[in-house]
């Protein structure tokens, strides 16, 4: 149909962040030489750095048809919407390159225990299991095995890290040591017997209470946590004044799962006994 209009009705201009959804769709109306929609016509749109719900919309009684976008780049972005391959319009968008966290966690150790060097996590990637950022950052450790107990810095740059779709945020973390505790015992305090879906926290946290030979609370034990079915994000703490240490753990799997707590530098150790379901 040579003297069809095909036009946009809204859509165009808007930005997003790489890998999130624009906040309208991109809406066209396609009409005859006399104005009037025409219905049940095949819209074809070429999208060019952005994703869609499809390429392939048939236009409805008002002649109109719509997709949804999301940013798949960052830069500036169109899509073609074309009619019978010849009428066409042209939406222009842009991507804004998404924040990605890059942190050395925060590390508790014994004195004259090494230092771990693989340290870094990633935090706020939106579409990590599509696109990671290339290369790799490099850390610095001001700490080394043997240092005296207390606390030193982690800094971390960007190294080879590159990628034209993150706005990289290097954050600085720190890594604490310290002396022996005068652990005599470690108990489960609460946070057994609890069940969960497959990455779906426990209701509670693995709580655990350590104590001195005559009963007494131990504080700045450092008590690292083990998990068998289980992710524990934080794997190493430091009791509070009251001796009391915890976790937040996720069953990975269903079925029977284990969590174990031990008192650093010593055999010292407690059992949870939780559920995946």
């Amino acid at each position: 149909m040579s003297n069809a209009a095909l036009t946009q009705r809204g859509g165009s201009g808007q930005t997003a962040v790489y890998g999130d959804p624009f906040a309208s769709p991109l809406l066209v109306a396609l009409k005859n030489g006399s104005g009037q929609p025409l219905a049940g016509q095949t819209i074809t749109f070429l999208p060019a750095g952005v994703k869609l719900s499809s390429n392939s919309v048939t236009t409805d009684a008002n002649g109109n048809a719509l997709v949804f976008a999301s940013a798949a780049d960052a830069g500036s972005l169109s899509v073609l919407a074309l009619y019978n391959g010849a009428v066409g319009t042209q939406f222009t968008l842009t991507g804004t390159k998404a924040p990605l966290t890059v942190a050395a966690g925060n590390l508790t150790v014994l004195k004259g225990q090494p230092i771990p060097r693989r340290l870094t996590r990633f935090q706020d990637w939106p579409m990590a299991t599509a696109r990671g950022a290339g290369g790799a950052p490099v850390l610095t450790v001001s700490a080394v095995q043997g240092m005296s107990a207390g606390v030193y810095p982690i800094t971390i740059r960007a190294g080879a890290m590159a990628d034209p779709n993150y706005q990289f945020v290097f954050v600085p973390s720190l890594v604490t040591i310290v002396a022996a505790s005068s652990a005599a015992s470690i108990s489960v305090s609460s946070g057994n017997a609890q069940s969960a879906a497959p990455g779906a926290p426990l209701p509670a946290p693995l709580t655990v209470l350590v104590k001195t030979a005559s009963g007494q609370a131990v504080a700045n034990a450092l008590v690292n946590f083990s998990g068998n079915g289980l992710t524990l994000p934080l794997s190493a703490v430091l009791t509070n004044a009251s001796g009391i240490a915890s976790v937040v753990a996720y069953p990975s799997k269903t079925g029977a799962l284990t969590a174990t707590a031990t008192v650093a530098g010593t055999t010292l150790s407690a059992t949870f006994q939780e559920t995946g379901n």
